[in-house]
């Protein structure tokens, strides 16, 4: 089901009609799939000054009140006599049938309002769509429900376009869309700049962890030389979930969706995507050099089978999602791809949702900012923080991200070590020659399948091993997991 929210009744009656949902309930159509729903205009609004401290604001306004900015934060409320329509929703967006919502608020400024303070109040969960139209024809409806968009300006189109739009009107933005400042950052900063401007994002990454602007200013005596990062809450909750209660990856990533913590089509963080743009945030700001988030190797998390749990377990390591960016002699090297860490590292402490970025400065050695990575509560925390910075004309933009693109190394080029799972091996040939091309090497396992551990003076050269094996059909399989240094 999907539940489509309007801003009035008669609109949510002409949705319902043209697709055909047309049994009547209180407060809402359904049928054929969708339930229609409606706000009457501004359903949530603002506390008045009264409601936060009747005797003191009740009464004519006197001037020694204003500016009125409360002690703790903006609340918000919804009227007595909207508060039933109000509980229909909210119940409406919490039914375990509903895959998504709709906004088909007005496409303008109120109608956003109107739809993301229900939103907000409501504690919405599920993914919310845009439909776009100009007027509620037949022929709007369905061509705006083939094109929907991510609401909130999420991904890349159109929240480009309109942060491009709001700096060419000499308008201060503030982002938390990693997606277009990862893609597009370089020509926004410029732009920003042109227009005497600036474009605020410390939300993009790591959620509320403040950890964009120690790096900007806090650490700008430090040359950094590498990050090694935790940059996505979902795969971290699956992995802990394998690690902890035995779960499969199906299981794991399942009970990840039934609480939220993952999209229904959680492509983009189990594939390493979105841990890759952030670490392309991350290296760009670190090492002045605007690097690409594709340019790094990606790896995801979906192969990842309890067998390699129990490896890891066996060695005394968690297997945890990593991003991770060097710099040595101007030459960079950088990947997002699960790993073995060591359970003394910090890093192997981390779990569930949380997140975190481990960077490494000449002058102040390691230093580690832990935290949520996601939410609206922590999320808003960095938002809010921007907007107060714009507030007091601290408007200073990143020259790193309208720099050169530097090319990035994809694999490991220095001494590593790594765990090798061969499925249906030829064992005595593969051990063979997994001990001629390697020093050091130990065999954990030599059961249904061989596994083995080496230490190695490069990834290429772990590659070329299994390349060699594979090529000569002694194992029907192999992969690898290297282990974080």
């Amino acid at each position: 089901m999907k539940v489509i929210l309007a801003e009035k009744p008669s609109v949510a009656k002409t949705i319902a009609s043209f697709l055909k949902a047309n049994t009547r309930r209180d407060g809402y159509f359904e049928g054929n799939g969708y339930i229609v729903t409606y706000a009457f205009g501004h359903l949530v609004s603002l506390y008045d000054m009264k409601d936060y401290d009747k005797e003191k604001y009740s009464g004519s306004w006197k001037m020694a009140n204003f500016p009125f900015i409360p002690a703790d934060k903006f609340k918000f409320k919804v009227d007595d006599s909207k508060q039933k329509q109000f509980n229909i929703i909210k119940e409406l967006l919490n039914r375990d049938d509903v895959e998504y919502v709709i906004n088909a608020t007005d496409n303008d400024r109120e109608g956003e309002l109107i739809a993301f303070l229900i939103f907000l109040l409501a504690k919405n969960k599920k993914p919310v769509k845009r439909i776009l139209v100009n007027e509620w024809t037949p022929q709007d409806i369905t061509r705006g429900l083939e094109n929907l968009k991510d609401e909130l300006l999420g991904g890349l189109h159109p929240s480009y376009e309109y942060l491009k739009r709001a700096i060419e009107n000499k308008i201060n933005v503030v982002t938390a869309n990693k997606d277009m400042l990862a893609e597009f950052g370089g020509e926004l900063v410029s732009l920003a700049k042109e227009n005497g401007v600036c474009i605020k994002f410390e939300a993009s990454v790591g959620g509320g962890i403040p950890v964009l602007k120690p790096l900007i200013e806090s650490l700008e005596g430090n040359e950094i030389d590498s990050i090694s990062a935790i940059l996505n809450g979902t795969t971290n909750f699956i992995l802990s979930k394998m690690y902890d209660e035995n779960l499969s990856y199906d299981e794991a990533l399942k009970q990840a969706q039934d609480l939220g913590f993952a999209e229904a089509n959680p492509e983009a963080d189990v594939m390493g995507y979105d841990a890759g743009r952030k670490l392309s945030i991350l290296s760009t700001l670190s090492f002045n050099k605007r690097i690409y988030w594709k340019d790094f190797y990606l790896e995801g998390i979906n192969k990842i089978e309890p067998k390699d749990i129990e490896y890891a377990k066996q060695l005394g390591c968690k297997i945890k999602l990593v991003g991770r960016s060097k710099i040595n002699n101007g030459k960079v090297n950088g990947y997002v791809r699960p790993v073995l860490v060591g359970n003394d590292d910090i890093i192997s402490k981390i779990d569930n949702e949380f997140n975190i970025i481990v960077v490494n400065g000449d002058f102040l050695g390691e230093v580690s900012f832990v935290g949520k990575g996601a939410g609206k509560d922590a999320t808003g925390s960095a938002v809010y923080a921007d907007v107060l910075d714009i507030y007091d004309n601290r408007l200073n933009n990143v020259d790193a991200f309208i720099k050169e693109k530097v090319s990035v190394d994809k694999v490991v080029s220095s001494e590593c070590k790594a765990l090798i799972r061969f499925k249906k091996p030829q064992k005595d040939k593969i051990i063979q020659i997994i001990k001629d091309k390697f020093k050091e090497a130990e065999v954990i396992a030599q059961d249904d399948e061989l596994a083995v551990v080496v230490d190695a003076p490069s990834e290429c050269a772990i590659n070329d091993s299994i390349k060699f094996i594979e090529d000569n059909n002694y194992c029907e399989d192999a992969s690898k997991i290297l282990k974080l240094s």
